[in-house]
């Protein structure tokens, strides 16, 4: 693609670029903040609830837009979804204000927060694959996931100060006022700055949500590859989340139930991590791509994860926090640079009128059986005192989503001959196709 080719693309994709910003400047500023506050105020055994919780609530929008997401405008679901989400973070932050039930009230905002930065980064990424062709987003995605690292330097770097400059003055969960602000800027301006650029105007016939399930259950029981995808990734990210629950509760442990020390070592740590992930984005992972095939490099994680793990359980065994902070950048950098891109990259083969289903259940399924099921086994650990527990059982879990990252691998070439990958021309005209 040319320069000037480049830049063109660029222009049409800056509004998305902005968009997926603002949700990952909220949805870390919303994980540290509320995650050290809910360790001081209820302890780690709260985690035990919140994520569950978190992860019941994301299946079940999730099945509340399946019918939707399909059926209708791509800018009227964001506008919606972004429009709910700010009221109900205005709602959530209002009851922490009044300070009745203060472990309740962080904790909703917590889950609204989970809602937010999965449900918003679908639909917008949904949006771009209606946008942008298979050879456009491969020039594009890198350079919108590298906005997402400004909103997230941007978020962790306040999360990280605002400790050290408050000095207790200032109660660190009044930096939650950004959430409703920046979801209400998308629920306004997407819409306004992406219409007419080539967004799906949905299906002229509804499916029930019988029959959307259907769809995309046929599509993953047919296409063997996608089935082998989808089993490994919910595997992965389960072992993904407890070690992220890992770190949060063995930090808690070492540290105590100090709100200020705790959000500033998990932001910490995760501004470090982000940095590098930049860092990887910019230099590295460029020619990885080149050399790496689609498949090949959805075989990374699995395989970082499993060393994050037996970091994790090392650390919280011998009670040290650098080596707590390794094992998360470890997993986190090709969580949020590899992984991240090579799934949006693989989507774009799948066609216009299945893909948000299909990505629904790859993105925001995944992690909802995810969030229910780390939050059950850190049950475990918790009970039983160990806290190294939980860094075994993710090494463990990510082991067991290797061999179906090589079953990827080896059928990937030949699905894509499979009639279900067949692409459709897809414009802002409704679909008559059946």
């Amino acid at each position: 693609m040319t320069s000037s080719g480049l830049l063109s693309v660029r222009r049409r994709a800056f509004p998305l670029a902005v968009a997926l910003a603002l949700v990952a400047l909220v949805g870390l500023l919303t994980d540290t903040v509320a995650a050290a506050n809910v360790l001081a105020i209820a302890g780690p055994g709260a985690l035990s609830i919140i994520f569950p919780v978190s992860g019941l609530l994301m299946g079940l929008s999730a099945l509340l837009q399946f019918t939707s997401i399909d059926g209708r405008p791509r800018l009227t679901m964001i506008r919606l979804v972004a429009g709910i989400c700010a009221v109900a973070f205005v709602i959530s932050l209002a009851f922490l204000a009044t300070g009745l039930a203060p472990a309740v009230a962080i904790g909703a905002v917590w889950v609204v927060g989970d809602q937010f930065q999965f449900l918003m980064p679908l639909l917008l990424w949904s949006l771009a694959g209606d946008v942008f062709n298979t050879a456009e987003s491969k020039s594009v995605y890198g350079w919108i996931l590298a906005w997402t690292f400004a909103g997230q330097i941007i978020a962790l770097a306040v999360a990280t100060l605002a400790p050290l400059v408050s000095d207790g003055s200032f109660p660190l969960p009044a930096l939650l006022i950004v959430n409703p602000i920046a979801a209400a800027v998308i629920a306004i301006g997407i819409p306004i700055a992406m219409r007419g650029k080539g967004e799906s105007m949905g299906q002229v016939r509804r499916d029930g949500l019988g029959e959307a399930i259907a769809d995309a259950v046929t599509f993953y029981r047919k296409v063997p590859t996608w089935r082998a995808l989808l089993i490994g990734a919910v595997i992965t990210a389960t072992a993904g989340i407890l070690g992220l629950l890992a770190f949060t509760t063995s930090g808690e442990s070492i540290i105590g139930r100090d709100a200020d020390e705790l959000q500033f070592f998990i932001a910490g740590t995760t501004l470090v991590l982000l940095l590098l992930s930049l860092a990887f984005e910019t230099v590295v992972q460029p020619r990885l791509h080149a050399r790496t095939s689609t498949a090949g490099l959805l075989l990374v994680l699995p395989f970082a994860t499993v060393v994050a793990g037996l970091l994790l359980a090392l650390g919280a065994f011998v009670g040290s926090l650098p080596l707590l902070a390794v094992a998360m950048v470890v997993m986190g950098v090709p969580t949020w640079t590899v992984d991240e891109s090579a799934r949006q990259a693989a989507l774009t083969v799948v066609p216009d009128q299945l893909r948000a289903r299909v990505s629904f259940v790859i993105d925001v399924g995944r992690f909802s059986v995810a969030q229910i099921v780390a939050g059950g086994l850190l049950l475990v650990g918790t009970v039983l005192g160990l806290a190294w527990l939980s860094g075994l059982l993710t090494a463990l879990l990510a082991a067991i989503a290797i061999p179906f990252g090589f079953s990827v691998l080896k059928t990937w070439d030949a699905s894509m001959l499979n009639w279900r990958l067949r692409r459709r021309k897809h414009t802002s005209m409704p679909d008559f196709e059946d």
